[in-house]
């Protein structure tokens, strides 16, 4: 065998691997069953006018979350294991 060959063996072209990563569908919070499709409130966190939605923890049913269209994901929730609902702090 000549070196050409070796190197030929050597270089062939690899099977094209996608590379995307597949993306999960994104998690909303779900709609407050109490508040009215019309009441509008300041966002907790940048404070535009947002909707109420329910917290996600299902041990904290009453609480309402209010939510602008950009932080109406799951992952801005902040979960205070002290925090009581109607504002306090759980000793």
């Amino acid at each position: 065998m000549t070196d050409d060959e070796e190197l030929g063996a050597i270089t062939v072209p690899a099977r094209r691997v996608s590379r995307t990563r597949r993306q999960r569908p994104p998690r909303y919070l779900e709609r407050h069953p109490m508040t009215d499709d019309d009441m509008l409130e300041p966002c907790a966190r940048c404070g535009r006018l947002g909707l109420g939605y329910a917290h996600p923890d299902p041990l904290r049913p009453g609480v309402v979350l209010w939510r602008c269209y950009l932080h109406r994901f799951p992952t801005t929730v902040v979960d205070d294991p002290k925090a009581a609902p109607g504002g306090g702090v759980y000793r």
